[in-house]
């Protein structure tokens, strides 16, 4: 009799097992499904979406384009070569190398672009590591890295290298700033006007150079941007260059790297900021406390300190600020996304 008994409910424990195991596989083949779909279906999503997955999705797709990891695909059911195959068939290549020369997937969300360059970035920007991994945001198709172009060779191959990497990758985005109508440093003449100004740079880098511009025009302040230098290939132009150091490529050659502020009208105030920190007329403000010292002209507000409005949004947006460098290598125009 109690055999009887212990079989009966063993019977309906196997049948209970039975009928959660079928639910459990049926949930997760609907989950992995689910997750197939949203990648295979990228495009037919809108960025409205309530639920937020194509941001999602743009962050998962370029991240594993940017650094070859397939944790974060994986993580969504999606096994390594379903996920390679899906971003193959959406951007006609993947993060290997060999696979093609088509541009970066690069979110066009501002913040899903700033949520990939502090990611790639990690926590030592400006590493060799780091850079690399940046490097390999803008550039997902090349065996060449940051660190491999760092020394600049005199013979034209490194500059025809970066030339060649840069086909169709630089352009134009105006944006919009506030500035001086007639510009001279000595002038106590304060009033400022709405302008524009072309800044040319990696066109993958666009999204967040609109944002950091929009964020300066709407301070309160009215930061005064009078130019904005970006892409260019050459070597670094530092003061062991010129003593006769070795060569280093510019980040600039990567269009990666914005010059804020550089020559204004013939005025060099970059030159005599980071050459020899300024002079009796013109001090270097280092910080907010020297800045607010500082007389009442348009040099004033050039000027460019650390923490100030025009250092704040470049740095929230990964282009970190050569202001807070080391004051012998103090650089206040430059703004890098590989911090150098």
């Amino acid at each position: 009799m109690l055999n009887k008994k212990v079989a009966k409910y063993f019977k309906i424990f196997l049948i209970v097992l039975g009928i959660i195991s079928v639910l459990l596989l049926i949930w997760i083949l609907a989950d992995i499904g689910n997750a197939r779909e949203f990648l295979e279906n990228y495009d037919s999503y809108s960025n409205s979406g309530k639920n937020g997955f194509p941001k999602q999705l743009d962050f998962l797709i370029s991240y594993t384009n940017a650094t070859g990891d397939f944790t974060l695909m994986e993580s969504t059911g999606i096994s390594k070569e379903e996920g390679l195959a899906i971003m193959q068939q959406r951007n006609g290549t993947g993060p290997d190398p060999s696979t093609g020369s088509n541009p970066p997937n690069i979110p066009q969300d501002a913040q899903a672009l700033r949520a990939l360059i502090l990611a790639a970035q990690g926590s030592d920007p400006g590493s060799s590591s780091s850079c690399d991994a940046v490097f390999k945001l803008l550039y997902p198709n090349t065996t060449n890295t940051y660190s491999s172009l760092y020394n600049w060779v005199d013979d034209g191959s490194t500059k025809k290298t970066i030339d060649d990497m840069n086909a169709n990758m630089m352009s134009s985005v105006t944006v919009q700033v506030w500035k001086f109508k007639n510009f001279d440093p000595n002038s106590t003449s304060l009033e400022k006007e709405s302008g524009t100004l072309s800044v040319y740079c990696c066109t993958s880098l666009h999204p967040i150079i609109k944002a950091i511009f929009a964020e300066i025009y709407a301070d309160p302040s009215k930061p005064v941007i009078m130019t904005a230098g970006g892409h260019n290939v050459r070597y670094m132009n530092n003061k062991s260059t010129r003593n006769g150091g070795a060569k280093h490529t510019s980040t600039h050659s990567y269009g990666g790297t914005i010059d804020i502020n550089d020559t204004i009208a013939g005025y060099r105030i970059d030159w005599n900021w980071n050459e020899n920190n300024g002079d009796s007329k013109h001090p270097y403000p280092r910080s907010k406390s020297e800045w607010d010292k500082l007389p009442e002209t348009q040099y004033k507000y050039v000027s460019i300190y650390q923490g100030c409005p025009i250092a704040n949004a470049f740095k929230k947006y990964g282009l970190y600020p050569g202001v807070d460098w080391t004051i012998d290598n103090c650089d206040p125009m430059h703004f890098s996304i590989f911090n150098h």
